[in-house]
């Protein structure tokens, strides 16, 4: 197979490929390498490459399996958002003030993804520490495969460019407000925001403990199950990390979804969305529904508190959490120190009433979840802006794109539901479209069904960008 070819197999075509001995790990560890040679000086997406590593991982990947004791996911490239630490390897927010800083211990996800056999190829680039914006230039801005001129959103901006410009086929983001899937969603790719304590966030740089996740970003949703089989459990170090049953989520891929109930709530999720991505949005409940799902009807009254509550606790809790380094805030990237000066601005009180008014919101969701296995909904209500406006259509209204970036997100972390984006469509000029399908606690397989069984019938998913030429 040429460069071009091995680069555009998914994990799970990786894995069959290397056992037929159709290719190997080498020569799939070195296309990704001169993929990310050829496009990252456009794309931003690495900030730092794992070239000498990797192929040594992957030599020894090819050893395993001539001895036929490959593991779960056996030579197979990945990158990590940099704010996961990687011992031995520079890991630095995407901040200036980590520029230098390599830790000495790893991440709980990067430890298990390699003992599972994973090859990392690169550290991810994103806003500094999960948030900022494009305006902060120290590593990026990260710009999106589909149009260089565009953004891919944030803040796990690396990770989903990457995978949609085939340097790799798995990655690791993290999702605080949206964080894993709205670039995902805005760069044609799948993404996964597991339930809150499902996957340890041991060794990962801190935003907002109550709503920070990490989860398996890729381009296919077979892919993310593989990941999640790997990254998911307690490791007995962080507190919040659940030690509830980790399913069997590759096996549960071909249940299939016949009999299984969803619904697809308009009133707040699709108020402020595109006519485009609204008829994406029906369109994959329509797609749903012929492969045997029974659509219903939820509400939802109290969603529409999420958002202030999500802006107010995230900002409280980061203010919290970087405490510490106010008195470099001068140093700061300039859009983290604006939203670090805000976090002085929040009532302690109106944090505590945030934090009391999710169970008003949980209490939503539960009884949804009582009727239905899945929602479904927009990810987001338009494609990706401009780099140069950062505004989006809203139909013939121009917003800023900060006035819908979480509105269908942050609900997701306050309530602690498991949450995925998965490609639906395009607009007229090409952009990406994605949908989101959330599930009850633990129930990511449900996620993982419903998802997996659209991409049996869609063809979003295969979807490539046009970059650098290629056709």
């Amino acid at each position: 197979m040429t460069a071009s070819e091995l680069v555009d197999l998914d994990a799970g075509e990786l894995l069959v490929g290397y056992a037929q001995g159709a290719f190997s790990p080498v020569e799939v560890v070195d296309a990704c390498l001169d993929r990310i040679e050829a496009t990252d000086a456009t794309l931003k997406a690495v900030i730092t490459v794992t070239g000498a590593a990797a192929r040594a991982q992957a030599e020894e990947a090819e050893r395993r399996y001539r001895a036929k004791t490959a593991r779960p996911l056996e030579g197979v490239p990945y990158g990590l958002k940099d704010i996961v630490a990687t011992a031995g390897i520079r890991t630095t927010g995407a901040s200036v003030l980590y520029d230098d800083y390599v830790p000495e211990t790893s991440a709980t996800v990067h430890t298990r993804i390699d003992d599972a056999g994973g090859v990392l190829i690169g550290k991810l680039n994103t806003f500094p520490f999960a948030l900022g914006s494009e305006a902060d230039a120290t590593f990026g801005p990260v710009r999106n495969p589909w149009d260089p001129e565009r953004t891919t959103g944030g803040s796990s901006a690396g990770s989903a460019a990457a995978l949609a410009a085939r340097q790799l086929p798995l990655a690791i983001g993290s999702d605080t407000g949206g964080s894993i899937r709205l670039p995902a969603s805005w760069c044609g790719v799948s993404g996964l925001k597991p339930t809150a304590g499902r996957v340890p966030t041991t060794g990962v740089m801190p935003l907002a403990w109550s709503l920070d996740t990490v989860g398996p970003m890729a381009r296919s949703v077979g892919d993310l199950a593989r990941l999640l089989a790997v990254v998911a459990g307690p490791d007995g170090v962080d507190g919040q990390a659940c030690d509830a049953p980790v399913p069997d989520y590759v096996g549960a891929l071909e249940k299939g979804i016949a009999g299984r109930r969803f619904a697809a709530p308009a009133a707040w999720f699709q108020d402020r969305c595109d006519p485009e991505v609204v008829a994406a949005t029906e369109a994959a409940a329509e797609a749903l529904v012929a492969q045997g799902a029974v659509r219903v009807d939820v509400d939802l009254p109290q969603v529409a508190l999420s958002m202030p509550m999500g802006w107010t606790v995230m900002l409280a809790e980061l203010g919290s959490a970087h405490e510490c380094h106010l008195r470099r805030i001068d140093d700061f990237d300039p859009a983290f120190a604006t939203y670090l000066r805000q976090s002085d601005f929040v009532p302690a009180a109106d944090y505590l009433r945030s934090m009391r008014a999710r169970v008003v919101l949980q209490a939503d969701f539960k009884r949804a979840f009582e009727s239905v296995d899945v929602l479904l909904v927009p990810t987001i209500g338009a494609v990706a802006p401009r780099l140069d406006e950062m505004t989006v259509a809203i139909g013939d209204e121009t917003v800023g794109w900060l006035e819908i970036a979480a509105r269908n997100l942050f609900a997701f972390n306050l309530t602690g539901l498991p949450a995925m984006a998965v490609p639906a469509g395009a607009d007229r000029q090409g952009m990406p479209i994605g949908v989101e399908m959330a599930a009850a606690p633990w129930r990511e397989d449900l996620c993982l069904r419903f998802g997996h069984a659209f991409q049996q019938v869609t063809t979003f998913h295969r979807r490539r960008p046009a970059l650098g030429g290629e056709a």
